[in-house]
């Protein structure tokens, strides 16, 4: 075993443009959730690499969110049909360059974070090919609470 005194990242260059994105799901109920939520796992099987997507869920909202690498006229050519099938309102779209998604990720934050820190701690869920949702889940074993708006 030893210690990591260097670490080099191989980076790209950053793109001259960039789309952010925020489109609001309005299921209402456990079976459309299910159904919906099926339809982003499809639509992400097969999604451009320029496009990255979370589906952010609270118990008051759920909403498609993230990054296009291009501008909004090519960001909505791909993300129409979804828009479409899922029944989902784009609420909004935010053209800029790499520092203004930055800026924009960082919530308001100083972009100087270089004061030491004493823990960091990342917590994330992902899907794979191996559990995506299917038919035979069913839709009592979701556990929403009393609505979904």
């Amino acid at each position: 075993m030893g210690v990591v005194t260097e670490f080099r990242f191989d980076t790209f260059p950053a793109p001259e443009t960039l789309t952010y994105y925020v489109a609001a799901l309005k299921w209402g109920t456990a079976e459309r959730m299910m159904a919906g939520f099926k339809l982003v796992q499809e639509f992400a099987q097969d999604m451009p690499k320029e496009l990255n997507m979370r589906l952010f869920m609270t118990p008051r909202f759920i909403n498609l969110e993230g990054l296009y690498y291009g501008d909004k006229a090519s960001f909505k050519a791909i993300f129409d049909p979804l828009v479409a099938k899922t029944n989902a309102t784009v609420q909004l779209t935010q053209q800029g360059g790499w520092l203004d998604q930055i800026k924009h990720f960082g919530g308001g934050l100083s972009l100087d974070q270089g004061h030491p820190y004493d823990f960091v701690s990342f917590k994330s869920v992902a899907t794979t090919s191996v559990v995506l949702l299917t038919d035979n889940f069913a839709a009592r074993d979701v556990q929403l609470g009393q609505s979904l708006h």
